[in-house]
Formats: C-alpha cells, sequence, structure tokens
C-alpha cells in the first residue's frame, strides 16, 4: 500500500465505503445510506485532511520518508515496533491529539 496523501472528496469517500458494503451483499439503497451517514459521523477524514494539508504539504519529506508516518526500528523502544508507533501516531492524529508534526517541529 502506498503511503502517498490522497486528496478525496467526501463524494469519493462515501463511493468507496458504498462499494465496499455492496461488495458485502448490501442492497444498493442501504450501502447508499451506510456509506452517508458514517462519513458524516466520522472526523476520521477531515482530521487526515487537516493534518495532510498543514503539515505534510509544507514538509520536505514525502510522505513515505516521513519518521513521524513511516517510523524506523531505532525511534521505538522496548519490545515496541515501527507497526506499534505508526499505529499510535495514526491514532494522535484521528483523536486529533496531534495537529501539529512532530518531524515537522523537529525541522524548525
Amino acid at each position: 500500500m502506498t503511503q502517498k496523501p490522497l486528496f478525496l472528496t467526501e463524494f469519493a469517500l462515501v463511493r468507496l465505503l458504498k462499494e465496499m458494503l455492496l461488495d458485502m451483499g448490501f442492497s444498493d439503497t442501504k450501502a447508499d445510506c451506510l456509506a452517508q451517514v458514517h462519513l458524516m459521523q466520522s472526523d476520521i477524514p477531515t482530521r487526515w485532511s487537516e493534518f495532510i494539508e498543514h503539515n505534510c504539504v509544507v514538509c520536505k519529506w514525502t510522505p513515505q520518508h516521513c519518521l513521524f508516518l513511516n517510523p524506523l526500528p531505532e525511534h521505538c523502544s522496548g519490545t515496541t515496533t515501527p507497526q506499534d508507533v505508526k499505529a499510535a501516531n495514526a491514532l494522535m492524529i484521528e483523536t486529533a491529539r496531534v495537529t501539529r508534526c512532530p518531524a515537522l517541529e523537529a525541522e524548525e
């Protein structure tokens, strides 16, 4: 899976969710309604969009090479793995506990 940021509209995200629900066997109408309601109730797409817009766009690193989005083993402590740190960092973005990228702050 690529780490490139994708700039999608809410319409595109609804279509993606609807496609998944149709593949799961939901009727067209139910899939459409569920996709729209799910997106309306989630802050995750907005928080990721804002994080990317205010951080990744002005950063010299690409998301593939960002140490915040893609930590290396030397950035982990104890038995923590890079995947653990990556998941924790994503959760920090999705819950708005981090709005300014620590990697970008370290460059300043």
